[in-house]
């Protein structure tokens, strides 16, 4: 009889418990060095530098959470269709 753990690949950390540097992190590791998305990144941070959620948190949190929202839920590969996520408030 197999373990629970062994049957089932540990499931990632949760979106919502992850700070931009984490964000940022699990973005890279799926495009790697790809400039597009390294650059609309640093776009993206650079205008919401400093603003807020209505909730207190970093603003730069939620267009790196809708980028990931559609690759790993939605199985999205484009990386234009990601950019255009990180991009999608500026």
């Amino acid at each position: 009889m197999a373990f629970e753990s062994e049957s089932e690949p540990p499931s990632p950390p949760n979106l919502f418990h992850l700070d931009e540097g984490g964000l940022q992190k699990r973005l890279l590791d799926f495009v790697g060095q790809d400039a597009r998305v390294t650059k609309a990144v640093a776009l993206m941070s650079e205008v919401h530098s400093g603003a807020t959620r209505d909730e207190g948190t970093p603003y730069v949190r939620h267009p790196l959470r809708v980028a990931l929202i559609l690759h790993e839920e939605l199985g999205v590969q484009d990386l234009d269709l990601i950019c255009a996520a990180i991009l999608h408030d500026v």
